[in-house]
C-alpha cells in the first residue's frame, strides 16, 4: 500500500532524484548500445536498473508479499536484471529474444500490476488490489510465457516462426484477459477524489 501525500516530502524528493539519474543511465545504455557496443550498453543499463532498485526498494523487498500485485511486481524486478545479465553474454543475433525477457516478462509485468492498482484505486475499489487476485495471476503468467516463448524462438531456429506466434497469442490473451477484468474500470468515477 502507498502512503498518500498531497505534497512530495524530503525522501521522495531524493528517491525521485536517484530515479531520474537512474532513467538517464538506463537512456545512456540504449545510446551505447546503439553505436554498436552492445555488451557494454546492457552493462550500463544493469548497473542503473540495480541502482534504481537498491535504492527504491531493496530495504523491503521480501520473497513473498501478501498481494498478488506485489508479488508481480517483485517478480518483475527479479526478471529484469536476469534479462540485462543475459543481454550482456548472448551473440548479438540472439539479443531481440533476450531483450523480451526485460521488455514484457519485467517492464510489462510491473506495468499490469501498477496499472491495476492505479485503475482500482482511482475507481473506489482500493481494497481489492491487497489480496489474491487470481485472474492476475493469470495474466503474470501468460506475460512471463509470451517472454519465455519468444526467447525461445531464437535458440530453435528450426520452430522460429511457431514460438512467435505461441508468444503473440500469449500476450494477446494476457492482454485481453487483463482489459475484461480491469479496463472497464477506467469509467468509474472515484466516489472519494482529493
Amino acid at each position: 500500500m502507498f502512503p498518500d501525500m498531497v505534497r512530495p516530502n524530503a525522501a521522495w524528493s531524493r528517491q525521485a532524484r536517484i530515479a531520474l539519474w537512474a532513467g538517464f543511465g538506463l537512456i545512456a545504455g540504449c545510446v551505447i548500445d546503439a553505436l554498436g557496443w552492445v555488451h557494454i550498453g546492457s552493462i550500463v543499463r544493469l548497473g542503473a536498473f540495480g541502482l534504481f532498485v537498491a535504492s527504491e526498494v531493496a530495504a523491503s523487498i521480501g520473497l513473498r508479499s501478501e498481494s498478488t500485485l506485489g508479488s508481480l511486481v517483485r517478480l518483475g524486478l527479479f526478471v529484469i536484471p536476469i534479462g540485462l545479465i543475459l543481454e550482456a553474454v548472448v551473440s548479438p543475433g540472439r539479443i531481440a529474444g533476450v531483450r523480451h525477457i526485460v521488455m514484457v516478462g519485467g517492464f510489462n509485468l510491473i506495468f499490469f500490476a501498477v496499472a491495476t492498482r492505479v485503475i482500482f484505486g482511482h475507481s473506489g475499489a482500493r481494497a481489492e488490489t491487497t489480496g489474491r487476485m487470481v485472474f492476475m495471476r493469470w495474466v503474470g503468467g501468460l506475460v512471463l510465457t509470451a517472454a519465455a516463448t519468444r526467447l525461445s524462438a531464437d535458440l530453435f531456429p528450426a520452430v522460429y516462426e511457431t514460438h512467435l506466434g505461441y508468444a503473440s497469442v500469449a500476450w494477446l490473451a494476457g492482454a485481453l484477459l487483463w482489459s475484461g477484468f480491469v479496463l472497464w474500470r477506467v469509467l468509474i468515477p472515484d466516489p472519494d477524489p482529493e
